[in-house]
């Protein structure tokens, strides 16, 4: 055993991440502060996740009321999910099934619910940019762009894929790898009663992950829903990704209205109901421009426990298997834990966030790894037959080889 101490924690980042540490902290009386650059609330984006098998940390993460609330952040706030839950692998070209892979229990959410959510309790304090680190004797002092400061124990990076407490630690190596050989597209879309109607009638309730033999990734999935018998209120979010040769026209640089266009040229090439989905995207509809970007951890130096990251900042996992929340939820359930333990005792806070670090780079670098074979994968059809999505879908591999 050593002393107890009296921790402050800094939290850099009031996302999904920083929040879920934020409500740990809280939960066990540990002092804290969160800040943000930003109000994620005024940004216009919005998306929907899923929650696959990181719902058995939100009880040790929340309070008993809040973790009972979870469905007010479902895509289909009514909805509750069952032991069957299914994520349905098509080859969007002819509409095949090739592959069922059960998730039970498994949960879509969106992000502007979840923030939502898990802000209960939670004072951010915005507008505050952080822009330099000073490590102390006992601690650090975050110091932000209006000339404030705070001094803790530990500052945790949970700020997301382009972290700057990341590329303090890491430098160069802090950047993340784009996949340029891919378009990405990721949209939200919503249509007439009838429209709506036809295309939830003809995918699968929980997920519809399809792939085309020509390298098309196209999954359908909810947004949030509003009236469950109003399709109009029905938003479905689309991520898209397909080879930039395939047009030979790229999306940077085109307005709205011709990327739209674009998108309803790839429809001829999908069995129904994708094909209806593109042709009936409407005319306004807002294109962003994203791309694939990845990045596999390495260790970093934590300063004797005064520093770690958390969430996107620890690990930018692709879209393509669905982790991101999933281990952005386990990084907040162990390092709330592992603060825990320095809090009482157990260990010194450099042990305990060495031991945090150890782990949650070990588990990014597997899940990055299996996210960069699924994207390689879904360009070489052969190879997609025997990818981590047909074996696992968005399961833990470890798990369902028990």
């Amino acid at each position: 055993m050593t002393t107890a101490t009296v921790p402050h924690v800094i939290i850099i980042g009031s996302g999904i991440t920083g929040l879920l540490i934020a409500q740990g902290l809280k939960k066990r009386g540990i002092s804290y502060a969160i800040y943000d650059k930003v109000d994620p609330a005024t940004r216009p984006r919005d998306w929907s996740m899923t929650i696959f098998w990181s719902f058995r940390h939100y009880p040790v993460l929340l309070p008993e009321e809040l973790n009972s609330r979870i469905h007010e952040a479902q895509s289909k706030p009514y909805y509750r999910p069952t032991a069957v839950e299914e994520l349905v692998v098509r080859n969007s070209e002819t509409g095949e099934i090739l592959k069922k892979v059960n998730s039970p229990y498994a949960m879509r959410v969106n992000r502007v619910g979840m923030r939502k959510l898990l802000l209960n309790g939670i004072n951010v304090q915005y507008d505050r940019e952080l822009i330099d680190i000073e490590y102390t004797t006992d601690g650090v002092i975050a110091h932000f762009k209006d000339g404030t400061s705070d001094k803790g124990t530990i500052i945790i990076g949970a700020e997301g894929g382009q972290s700057l407490i990341r590329r303090k630690l890491l430098g160069e190596l802090a950047m993340p790898v784009a996949y340029p050989e891919v378009e990405m597209v990721n949209i939200n879309v919503n249509y007439t009663h009838e429209q709506g109607k036809y295309i939830a009638e003809n995918t699968a309730p929980h997920i519809d992950y399809g792939v085309h033999p020509k390298g098309i990734f196209f999954i359908i999935i909810l947004r949030n829903v509003g009236d469950k018998d109003d399709y109009s209120t029905w938003t479905f979010h689309y991520v898209i990704t397909y080879p930039k040769k395939l047009t030979g026209t790229p999306l940077k640089g085109k307005s709205n209205a011709e990327r739209v266009s674009i998108l309803r040229s790839l429809a001829d090439d999908f069995a129904e109901p994708r094909q209806s989905a593109l042709r009936w995207l409407p005319d306004d509809l807002e294109v962003p421009d994203d791309s694939v970007k990845m990045w596999s951890p390495v260790p970093w130096d934590n300063h004797d426990g005064r520093v770690t990251l958390a969430g996107d900042a620890a690990h930018a996992i692709a879209f393509y298997r669905g982790q991101g929340l999933n281990n952005a939820t386990t990084d907040a359930a162990h390092l709330v834990s592992a603060i825990e333990k320095a809090t009482a005792g157990e260990v010194t806070m450099a042990d305990a966030i060495t031991a945090y670090d150890k782990e949650v780079i070990a588990r990014g670098q597997e899940e990055v790894a299996l996210s960069q074979e699924l994207a390689q994968s879904i360009l070489d059809w052969e190879k997609f037959l025997e990818s981590p999505i047909i074996k696992f879908g968005g399961n833990i591999p470890k798990e369902m080889s028990n």
